[in-house]
């Protein structure tokens, strides 16, 4: 009895170098379903109000992916998260803080996760939940949209968690 070979992920390293599309790809806009991947958090960088911020990578891992897209040269997507300054003369507004918010309790709804922590411990944290959720490779769906920049190209957006 033989067993059906199984294909090889790396048989693409016998092509020609020229020959091979290894460029990533956005997908066209539409719902997705997406593995938290990796954070990045650097407590010596701030955006442009001040603020630090945590940025999500999701990989696009099912969905509505074109059957002609290599599901391995998808896009990243990345999702920023800015962390509400609660103390000092620089201090956010209410508004802007419960705004900030209601922001992580979607990504964190959306992840299937409840922390199980007060507001503050997670602002104290640089939203440090994140991480252990990259690592467990939590999972979640969401809307993208596609747009195109100079800068980068295509690219995706989350335009909502579901």
């Amino acid at each position: 009895m033989s067993k059906d070979k199984q294909p090889n992920p790396l048989d693409f390293l016998e092509e020609d170098l020229k020959d091979s599309d290894l460029e990533r790809k956005a997908v066209p806009s539409g719902e997705f379903k997406l593995q938290l991947n990796r954070t990045e958090f650097n407590p010596d960088r701030s955006d442009k109000t001040g603020h630090l911020y945590r940025m999500l990578f999701f990989n696009i891992i099912g969905g509505d992916i074109p059957a002609d897209m290599d599901p391995d040269l998808l896009k990243p997507v990345s999702y920023y998260l800015q962390i509400p300054i609660i103390e000092g003369e620089s201090q956010d507004d209410t508004g802007a803080i419960k705004s900030n918010m209601l922001k992580i309790r979607r990504v964190l709804d959306a992840l299937d996760h409840d922390p199980a922590v007060t507001q503050r411990q997670l602002i104290e944290s640089n939203f440090e939940v994140f991480d252990y959720l990259a690592e467990a490779g939590a999972e979640c769906w969401a809307v993208l949209s596609l747009s195109e920049t100079p800068q980068y190209g295509s690219q995706n957006s989350i335009i909502r968690f579901k």
